[in-house]
């Protein structure tokens, strides 16, 4: 079969100011944090998790400002979406 498949993607976009591109291979280390509280594990986990369910988590700086989040799901072939209203 010759058919050409797509994996499910979800972003996750925002407007703010963005993260520094010096700083963007560093987020998903555990304990990164520019903050003076937390713990530096958010996006740590997220793709933990992720990687738990393969999939993956990247990031991109957006256009202008603001970031984008995708979570990239394996291509099982048979992917089932569902949601409730």
């Amino acid at each position: 079969n010759d058919r050409h498949r797509l994996a499910a993607q979800i972003d996750i976009i925002d407007d703010g100011p963005g993260i520094d591109q010096d700083m963007a291979d560093q987020i998903f280390e555990p304990f990164f944090t520019t903050k003076s509280s937390g713990t530096g594990l958010g996006l740590y986990i997220a793709r933990e998790i992720c990687d738990g369910n393969q999939a993956r988590l990247s990031y991109e700086r957006g256009a202008g400002d603001g970031s984008r989040f995708r979570i990239t799901f394996q291509d099982s072939g048979n992917l089932v979406v569902s949601a409730l209203a």
